[in-house]
């Protein structure tokens, strides 16, 4: 150890510089407590303390290009709920026949029937129900005279067409329907929604739904084929036409 002031070598333990008489002992002090703390905080457990992190500063490009894998990846989310969960008109046109299968009127008014017409064909909720009722009664009658007879009924969904690109479904659908396109399809719809103060403007698009019946007993087995409409109208798919 040295003095501070003159640079002599001190002997160890020395209070005072032997060549000029300075005091060596604050010095010495102060060296031994940076020693204990410095014990201290080596021996401090990392539990005691949040480590104090901050995160890497990134390049300007890096951070648009996160961004812009960010918003890829939500557009992709999006329209995968479209396609899979969001509804759509492949979705209704198996909602329909499924709920006839299952006697379900209500869905079936929920597919065939806006909220604003429904408003105009039902006077209050017990005319709703009763329609809803009427409609189950008839549909289990009509199951459970098919398995009095022993007959076994399917549906089979076998083709969609749009209605501004009919192709192989366009004789049916005339025949059917006597419309050739999506306009004739508006029009052929526009005495029932100007009853319930509805604009066929508001339908956007409209697929022709071929549906095979088939009717198989202990004896014969026949099928039919019908066409469905299923429009979009205000953002929801609606059902148009009767499978029986």
């Amino acid at each position: 150890m040295f003095c501070n002031n003159c640079g002599n070598q001190l002997e160890d333990g020395a209070v005072f510089c032997q060549n000029c008489g300075s005091s060596v002992e604050v010095e010495e002090t102060q060296q031994e407590q940076v020693q204990e703390e410095q014990v201290v905080q080596e021996e401090q457990p990392e539990e005691w303390g949040v480590p104090q992190w901050e995160p890497p500063v990134q390049p300007a490009n890096m951070d648009k290009k996160k961004i812009g894998i960010a918003v890829a990846a939500v557009a992709v989310i999006v329209l995968l709920i479209c396609i899979l969960g969001g509804g759509g008109y492949k979705k209704a046109a198996k909602s329909y026949i499924k709920a006839i299968e299952k006697s379900n009127a209500k869905q079936l008014l929920k597919l065939t029937m806006p909220k604003k017409a429904q408003k105009e064909e039902f006077d209050d909720k017990d005319d709703k129900k009763d329609w809803i009722e009427d409609t189950e009664d008839y549909l289990d009658e009509m199951w459970e005279y098919f398995d009095d007879n022993d007959m076994k009924v399917t549906f089979e969904i076998k083709e969609y067409e749009n209605l501004k690109k009919l192709d192989d479904l366009e004789e049916d659908v005339e025949d059917q329907y006597g419309i050739e396109d999506l306009k004739d399809f508006r029009d052929y719809m526009e005495d029932d929604f100007d009853d319930c103060d509805m604009k066929v403007k508001h339908i956007k698009a409209a697929y022709a739904v071929e549906v095979k019946a088939k009717m198989k007993g202990d004896e014969e087995t026949s099928s039919e084929t019908m066409i469905l409409i299923v429009y979009k109208y205000k953002g929801d798919w609606f059902v148009y036409g009767d499978l029986f």
